[in-house]
């Protein structure tokens, strides 16, 4: 239960960041995005964050939900992203289209 709280109040400590900095929450996205090691910290984070509400899954008031959402994190992490590779993600996000790129500087402004 403790790890589930740790990544509710680290995911609501983040949202707040991006409520409050919008323009620097995007800018700092979309420099990590271009970084050699996103696509295996992506992964990394699903499968540890799908971990976690699986195994903790029991110990909360709806074991049922939390073991589902953890299953589907690593079902998407595993499967789909592990599966397409870094190149058909990095695509599938729209990086570094000429398109992309106008709605990313238009985001930005």
């Amino acid at each position: 239960m403790f790890a589930i709280a740790v990544l509710g109040l680290v995911t609501i400590t983040l949202g707040v960041f991006m409520v409050a900095k919008p323009v620097a929450w995007g800018q700092g996205i979309l420099r990590f995005a271009h970084t050699p090691y996103f696509h295996a910290t992506e992964i990394g984070l699903r499968l540890l964050m799908g971990g976690v509400l699986v195994v903790f899954a029991d110990q909360t008031a709806h074991p049922a939900l939390f073991s589902s959402l953890g299953h589907l994190m690593i079902g998407v992490a595993a499967f789909l992203l592990l599966l397409i590779g870094e190149g058909r993600h990095r695509r599938a996000k729209g990086g570094g289209s000429e398109a992309s790129c106008h709605h990313r500087a238009l985001y930005l402004r």
